[in-house]
């Protein structure tokens, strides 16, 4: 699991604008962040989700399998 540190920069419309110390931007949706402010340090935690992995890669499959059917067909 690896943390990354940024500041909430500001809100803009829906969106907040997290700044890391190099200088790069990520814009999140403002409801991510309840009671925060502007200038607040911002953790982020960084892990894999490997059940998500499996059920995106199951889908895939599906839809890869149903061309495979159609081309056959056709």
């Amino acid at each position: 699991m690896k943390v990354l540190q940024t500041t909430l920069d500001s809100f803009e419309n829906d969106k907040a604008l997290l700044v890391f110390d190099d200088g790069q931007k990520l814009r999140v949706p403002k409801d991510m962040l309840p009671g925060f402010v502007a200038g607040d340090i911002v953790s982020l935690t960084l892990s894999t989700n490997s059940d998500a992995k499996k059920q995106r890669e199951k889908m895939l499959k599906g839809i890869l399998n149903e061309i495979i059917d159609n081309e056959i067909k056709e």
